[in-house]
């Protein structure tokens, strides 16, 4: 799809739900629904349409769990103003390549209040807001759509009310630019005893940008904010990533007011994410969020059973494809007929390697965290030597692997870092296998590719 035929709908869109949000314009109620869930999008201002990629996409752009290739299971708590607290509970599930699951609980608190009539305390009472969601997405080439229905539940002290709402979002995504639409709090009127209200009804129009280097990231984005009670107002934010490992966010809101700046950390440790949060809400004080974040790998993708499987399938389909070698117990290397009615004629240079074409994700965050190759080599000599070397399409060497004294290894796994130890930026690679036989001649296999994304 044409991206200035999806920037115009996009606009479309917001010309047109910016007149309904105008000609609706009244009291509005379940404003909890309002406060931002997630502390690494709290420590960008919020502005997470566009960027949504994590399991906080149930709240900010359902369109975002398309992006998700682990499981994730989040939990935030919120100290927000005046006593008010909430805690956040979100999971994402991403079913195949194109399909995504999310579920998430809301739920703001109070501390117990004081009934006083006159001047004498006749009791306590509590008040407290809920929302649970669920969230499907899809992705159809580089767009991808989601929706999230909702329950919503109030009490406030001995009344209760709720309502059910619904949140839809689109994302575009190419290369390193993406563009969100998201509307949320589409729904009918709570009413509490006589008195009725609206859900905070409110389109948002976001864009991001991610810059990459070798070892570190960096993204920006921006978000337009047009609620149905509220003037159109800007949010703003950056997240630095290095390693992908610490995070350091910063954020701010033109146009609304009290809240100023916002500012967080991220820190990543093996399946763990913790990420902090504070936003300045001028003389009112500040709100802090605290999140942590916990990776599962797809059970039905990656589980030791079907990984074996898929191995399976792709060594077969390497011995049936190319020449392949047996390894005696002497550790001689002999050839391998790739089928016994047809043997392939012997080779004078026989060094191959076959890596898996699966693109993987080195930084933990991937449904694949390394990648494998398989060698093979058919010559007549022993093997006393070889060396594995992984270069970028500048033919820059990223790293080297060789044992001198040992037979060539049957697989040999890579997990996408460089001679420094650091991981390596997505993009194509090559590897080139060398082997040393026993009379010193040095044979090498040509390049195969590989990616990491």
């Amino acid at each position: 799809m044409n991206i200035n035929k999806i920037i115009i709908s996009m606009l479309a869109i917001l010309i047109l739900t910016s007149t309904a949000l105008a000609d609706n314009a009244g009291v509005t109620g379940n404003a909890f629904l309002r406060i931002g869930m997630g502390a690494r999008a709290a420590g960008m201002g919020g502005a997470f349409c566009a960027i949504a990629d994590d399991a906080s996409s149930n709240y900010y752009n359902p369109a975002g769990l398309c992006g998700i290739e682990k499981q994730e299971l989040l939990f935030m708590h919120t100290e927000w103003l005046a006593d008010i607290a909430s805690e956040y509970l979100a999971y994402a599930l991403p079913m195949d390549e194109d399909k995504s699951l999310g579920a998430s609980l809301i739920f703001l608190h109070t501390e117990d209040m004081a009934r006083n009539r006159a001047t004498q305390e006749t009791g306590k009472f509590n008040n407290h807001d809920a929302c649970l969601s669920l969230s499907y997405a899809s992705k159809r080439g580089r767009v991808a759509w989601g929706l999230t229905p909702k329950i919503i539940q109030r009490q406030l002290k001995d009344e209760t009310a709720a309502s059910v709402g619904l949140d839809i979002g689109s994302k575009y995504t190419n290369n390193n630019l993406s563009l969100g639409v998201t509307i949320q709090n589409i729904g009918n009127k709570i009413k509490f005893i006589s008195e009725s209200s609206s859900s905070p009804l409110s389109l948002k129009l976001g864009i991001g940008y991610k810059m990459l280097t070798e070892n570190d990231s960096l993204t920006i984005a921006g978000d337009i904010d047009k609620s149905i009670d509220n003037d159109p107002f800007l949010m703003l934010g950056a997240e630095y990533n290095y390693a992908n490992l610490y995070q350091a966010r910063v954020g701010a809101r033109i146009g609304q007011a009290k809240q100023g700046l916002s500012s967080g950390l991220g820190i990543v440790f093996r399946d763990w994410r913790f990420d902090y949060a504070f936003t300045s809400f001028d003389d009112l004080g500040l709100t802090h969020r605290a999140a942590i974040t916990r990776y599962f790998e797809v059970q039905k993708r990656i589980t030791a059973s079907h990984r074996d499987t898929e191995n399976a399938e792709w060594e077969k389909k390497v011995v049936e494809e190319k020449p392949a070698m047996a390894v005696s117990d002497k550790s001689e290397v002999t050839p391998a007929m790739i089928t016994p009615s047809e043997p392939e004629p012997f080779q004078p240079c026989c060094v191959f390697v076959f890596p898996d074409t699966r693109i993987f994700t080195p930084n933990g965050d991937g449904t694949l965290n390394s990648v494998s190759f398989i060698l093979r080599a058919m010559i007549q000599a022993q093997v006393t030597g070889w060396e594995l070397r992984i270069v970028d399409k500048n033919n820059k060497m990223i790293n080297v692997f060789a044992e001198n004294g040992t037979r060539l290894p049957e697989i040999f796994i890579w997990d996408g870092r460089n001679k420094s130890g650091n991981i390596s930026s997505q993009g194509s690679y090559f590897c080139i296998c060398s082997i040393t036989d026993k009379n010193g001649k040095v044979w090498t296999s040509g390049k195969e590719i590989i990616v990491i994304e």
